[in-house]
């Protein structure tokens, strides 16, 4: 694993945390000071960077502070950190193999690497960067609307009435896919959880059949990896099993896997287990900028149907350079995405830097404490509601069950502590819990016990 004390100084001026997110930080303050910016005459670059390094970090989220227990967000890995600054002036156009052969074929490399590690090589594999979880679940629903309706991509819907489903737990992205892709909002249905926030596989499969009686037709069914709140893996297997059974039926259904985050326990033989079924999937979804120390906006794709993906995004631009029908990947054909970055560098650097196993020690480095900080809250008092392998613990207390103390302001007064920045959310939109996600390696023990004594302090003062 690569050794921590790499990792970049705090530019100067920014501080490592800013007590209560947000703190010095207002619309009208910021509107104010960038009056002086009315563009009708040029700056001095030593101008510019002084107003940017006294306002930017101002009241933001310091993601690269091991105590960020709150979102999703690591922080830039040093090794994607620097292949981001070495290359930012070369920014290579990866719209087509001829413009920028070697970023083209180094993200594929890493791309089929990752694959591998997932244990997801079927036959026909595609994979691509993209811009992160929303634009991947949008490809995902509009590969299976058009292997679910033949001629989908020339005529539309044309009055069919393709369905998705996924738990209530899935995320919101999802509900932004099918109302772009002509689905709809109401063309997504969700359907209940279990006791362990994954989906409840029999009311599945009864909502199915039930929509299917009212004239409905079960085009896709997503299975989440990871959900943001609770870190449920849904059951893959029987979700896997149940697509299975409805395609012997007849109904072209897609199954595609939601692992945005998810997909880190694919990392590592101690909880790949958890992603059982998987291999299944007809598409993934994982997201470098929650796992792999990428920057934000760093996303990946991953399908079973190379051919179906050309036809769907295929275009014809005679002036596109280089496009020949040889094996070389043209990724303008391949997704939504035209003009496009190289997205995909700062996670092959991380690859180097780390390997695989070095990416494994880490989440076992991750897991490990989660179930430390979940062992700690459990003895002070806290009840764990979540079931995960994941390093992810939602807890409740005794205080915020009876409503004498809300989790936010539990949060808050953490943050304003300067202690550690957590989040609050509600389980399937109900269960009001508090949040920590622990997804920073080099957070110690003793620090997690500071943020518990806090907690405590927070909630029963």
């Amino acid at each position: 694993m690569t050794d921590t004390r790499t990792r970049p100084a705090t530019p100067q001026g920014v501080a490592v945390w800013a007590p209560g997110f947000g703190a010095g930080a207002h619309p009208g303050r910021a509107r104010e000071a960038l009056k002086g910016f009315d563009f009708r005459h040029p700056v001095k670059l030593s101008t510019l960077f002084e107003f940017c390094d006294a306002v930017l970090p101002r009241g933001a989220l310091n993601a690269r502070d091991p105590r960020h227990l709150g979102l999703l967000d690591a922080g830039l890995h040093p090794a994607a950190e620097a292949m981001v600054t070495r290359y930012a002036g070369l920014d290579p156009q990866l719209a087509v193999w001829g413009a920028a052969p070697y970023p083209v074929e180094l993200e594929q490399h890493a791309l089929f690497a990752l694959a591998k590690a997932l244990g997801y090589t079927p036959p026909g594999l595609h994979a691509q960067f993209t811009s992160g979880g929303s634009e991947s679940n949008l490809l995902a629903t509009a590969l299976a609307l058009a292997a679910h309706e033949p001629g989908w991509c020339e005529r539309g819907l044309a009055g069919a009435r393709p369905t998705v489903y996924a738990s209530e737990e899935a995320h919101a992205t999802l509900d932004r896919a099918a109302m772009l892709s002509g689905l709809g909002r109401r063309g997504l249905v969700r359907v209940r959880c279990d006791a362990g926030w994954r989906v409840n596989v029999t009311a599945l499969r009864r909502q199915i059949y039930e929509d299917i009686a009212r004239g409905r037709s079960p085009a896709m069914i997503v299975g989440t990896a990871g959900a943001t709140s609770s870190g449920a893996i849904d059951t893959l297997s029987k979700l896997a099993a149940l697509c299975a059974s409805l395609r012997g039926e007849g109904h072209r259904v897609w199954f595609h896997v939601d692992a945005a985050w998810g997909a880190l326990a694919g990392l590592s033989p101690h909880t790949a287990g958890a992603l059982a079924g998987i291999a299944e999937a007809d598409s993934i979804t994982w997201c470098a900028h929650k796992t792999l120390g990428a920057p934000v906006g760093t996303a990946m794709f991953f399908s079973r149907h190379r051919a179906l993906v050309r036809e769907v995004f295929r275009a014809d631009a005679s002036y596109m350079p280089g496009v020949g029908s040889d094996d070389r990947v043209q990724p303008f054909r391949e997704g939504l995405q035209w003009s496009r970055r190289a997205i995909g560098l700062p996670v092959f650097a991380v690859l180097a830097a780390e390997g695989l196993d070095g990416l494994a020690a880490r989440v076992d480095t991750l897991t490990a404490r989660a179930r430390f900080l979940a062992a700690q809250l459990a003895a002070r008092g806290w009840s764990v509601v979540n079931d995960t392998p994941l390093p992810l613990v939602c807890v409740t207390h005794p205080r915020i069950r009876r409503g004498q103390v809300a989790p936010g302001h539990v949060a808050l007064t953490l943050r304003q502590q300067d202690v550690a920045w957590v989040s609050e959310t509600r389980l399937a939109g109900r269960l009001p819990v508090l949040r920590l996600c622990v997804l920073h390696p080099e957070i110690s023990e003793s620090t997690l016990l500071r943020v518990v004594d806090a907690m405590c302090a927070a909630v029963d003062p």
